[in-house]
């Protein structure tokens, strides 16, 4: 795989699981009377990577009476405007804007629950495009976290219906979340979860940065990036990682997986692993609490 794509070897991949449209499109809650209307933006991550997320954020949805649709679309564009691929990027930014138009003309606000992928429709789409509906599309867009704590603050969100749990979990704030400025939307939500304790894991960036502490040339400068959050994550009170962004998670579980010695880079391939922990997305969490608070009821 290395000699092929440039992906250092030492780096795990989440796996692949196809899920079709159609099964996100039939788990979404359509309440009698909605409290508010969402359409979700999948992006890669959640479709192809880590469905179950999606399937999550529904729940929570469900769990507020929140009507959701998932129209048919793209992913967000983003390695195309990374890699300076315009005709690609404006093609797909295009292409999404008449995607979501309708669902916006009838009310719903399409919500990303990647912050990259929010970042990307909110901010850096109408850089590439001045197509109308591009600029619509990002005026009523947001990211999950701030879509929910919007329903807190407007007392819509049911958190009497919210389980303990008895968790104490590592937070990394992601760099696009910071860009969105949506940290305090996950600090809102997550203090209403009862039981759930929150530590500060370090500031700064995890190393990761995309697709770039992938390859073989920056592996080892981003895992010494990410040494100091993975020393803390590793503190034997802290039971899992947690962070918004799904390539922050993965770093994080790897650098919690590997030997001290490692987590700060160097050469070996052997990879001294310790028994992992899991980094979640703070979205996995409130499902979790709803889930259980439903079945205590």
């Amino acid at each position: 795989m290395e000699w092929a794509t440039g992906i250092d070897a030492r780096r795990p991949l989440p796996p692949f699981v196809f899920t079709p449209l159609e099964r996100f499109q039939a788990a979404c809650p359509r309440p009698a009377r909605p409290a508010a209307r969402v359409a979700v933006f999948l992006d890669l991550y959640g479709r192809y990577n880590e469905p179950a997320l999606i399937f999550d954020f529904l729940d929570v949805l469900r769990a507020n009476d929140v009507e959701a649709i998932v129209p048919a679309q793209r992913a967000s564009g983003l390695p195309a405007m990374a890699y300076a691929g315009v005709t690609t990027a404006r093609a797909t930014v295009e292409a999404n804007a008449r995607a979501f138009s309708r669902a916006i003309d009838d009310g719903y606000t399409v919500v990303a629950i990647e912050p990259s992928a929010a970042l990307a429709v909110v901010e850096e789409a109408p850089a590439f495009s001045s197509d109308r509906l591009v600029a619509k599309l990002a005026a009523h867009a947001t990211d999950a976290m701030r879509f929910l704590a919007g329903l807190l603050a407007e007392g819509k969100l049911r958190t009497r219906d919210l389980a303990p749990l008895q968790m104490r979990v590592g937070r990394h704030v992601p760099c696009h979340v910071r860009a969105l400025g949506a940290e305090d939307a996950t600090t809102q939500l997550l203090a209403a979860i009862p039981g759930l304790e929150v530590y500060a894991a370090g500031a700064g960036c995890c190393g990761i940065a995309g697709t770039w502490g992938m390859k073989r040339e920056n592996y080892d400068r981003s895992m010494r990036m990410g040494a100091g959050l993975f020393e803390a994550l590793r503190d034997p009170a802290i039971g899992a990682g947690l962070s918004e962004c799904s390539t922050c998670r993965m770093q994080m579980e790897h650098g919690m997986a590997l030997g001290s010695g490692e987590g700060g880079g160097g050469s070996s391939r052997a990879g001294r692993r310790r028994k992992g922990k899991r980094a979640f997305h703070p979205i996995t969490l409130l499902a979790r609490a709803y889930r259980e608070g439903q079945g205590n009821s």
